[in-house]
């Protein structure tokens, strides 16, 4: 019979173990696809940390500060959640942090004192009375102003609010400040750290990631924006 020639290159391994120092003698077959696929696993290890997070890219940062909902959308697709999930509770409180600023707009108009009603500015002749009273034209609360030239007090355009409508208006500007704002930071660092998990990354302390998400909301979305993209191209 003739000799058959192996077309693959057989290495031998050596173990010692045991009892009594024995050597097992081992065949270990290598072939291309092993190579190869050896070699993916390294680059992508190698190549799997997020940059800066004050890295200049023109497409991340504009998504992150004109459209976070999709960012956030995209990233709670990544980690399993799904994309409507996070998008509308991020977009409903979203907007609600908006909102409370036309709260806030609202609730630093001048109070009317209510003791200081009058129905005859003109007839306010006191500067300084002047000024504190207020009257009502047409269902407006208008603030009473003195006029030095003329020495005179008159009503003007400027509008005030009762002391009701100032404290139920600044309450509820703190209660949607405070809730938008917590809610959104929650689902930042929710997001971060589950992103980090799932591309098996070191995860940053807790403290860490909570100030990213509250101080530098838009930097840390456009950074796990990158982190996907970076992840696509490698994968590609």
């Amino acid at each position: 019979m003739s000799d058959h020639i192996t077309p693959y290159i057989k290495l031998e391994q050596s173990r010692t173990g045991g009892f009594g120092g024995i050597t097992i003698q081992e065949d270990v077959e290598l072939t291309d696809s092993d190579r190869e696929s050896k070699e993916t696993d390294t680059l992508q290890v190698n190549n799997k940390l997020w940059d800066s997070l004050f890295t200049i890219d023109l497409e991340s940062c504009f998504l992150s500060y004109y459209a976070p909902c999709h960012v956030v959308g995209k990233l709670s697709h990544t980690i399993g959640i799904g994309y409507p999930s996070l998008f509308c509770l991020y977009a409903f409180f979203f907007f609600v942090f908006n909102y409370s600023y036309y709260v806030f707009a609202y609730a630093i108009t001048p109070v009317c004192i209510s003791n200081h009603f009058s129905d005859w500015c003109f007839l306010i002749y006191d500067k300084s009375q002047c000024k504190k009273t207020y009257t009502i034209i047409n269902k407006e609360y208008l603030l009473c102003n003195y006029d030095a030239e003329y020495h005179m007090c008159y009503a003007s355009n400027e509008a005030c609010i009762t002391e009701h409508d100032s404290k139920v208006t600044w309450g509820a500007w703190c209660f949607l400040e405070v809730v938008s704002i917590s809610i959104l930071s929650i689902s930042h660092v929710y997001i971060r750290r589950n992103l980090k998990k799932k591309q098996r990354l070191p995860q940053d302390s807790v403290c860490k990631d909570i100030m990213y998400s509250f101080y530098c909301s838009t930097c840390s979305l456009a950074q796990q924006y990158r982190s996907l993209e970076n992840e696509k191209d490698i994968k590609e």
